[in-house]
């Protein structure tokens, strides 16, 4: 943080901007690859036939490890339905995703919450309910 707010002319942030901004700075500061990667692993260890299917599609579809690109990768249909459903359990974000309710408020998971107010969702897996 020091070097954000100690920086000459004016081009860093000024306190307010930095309490304003700071809950987007702690989200991309997490460790949200290697968070996501551990869960998956978990969950595709926990789940033999899911595992199974993937290196299927992933043996099937590259031959070595040059022919694996962000273009042929694109081809996938398994993989990316791994990915969501891992970012569904195991979302890497420290916090949940600030959002404004807007004018007139708005029903959250059956709660009304007035306009105005940072709300943020987040899936609870051992309820299987949102949280706010």
């Amino acid at each position: 943080m020091e070097n954000v707010l100690n920086q000459s002319d004016g081009k860093g942030l000024t306190f307010p901007e930095l309490l304003s901004n700071s809950s987007i700075l702690v989200l991309a500061g997490n460790e949200t690859t290697a968070t996501l990667l551990s869960g998956a692993v978990y969950l595709l260890l926990k789940n033999a036939d899911k595992l199974k299917k993937l290196v299927e599609e992933l043996d099937s579809a590259f031959l070595s490890q040059e022919s694996i690109t962000i273009e042929s990768t694109s081809r996938l249909k398994y993989l990316p339905a791994v990915i969501e459903e891992c970012l569904r359990f195991y979302l890497p974000a420290a916090v949940g995703l600030p959002r404004e309710v807007p004018a007139g408020g708005e029903v959250i998971d059956g709660q009304f919450v007035s306009d105005g107010v940072s709300t943020s969702l987040y899936f609870d897996d051992t309820t299987h309910r949102s949280r706010h």
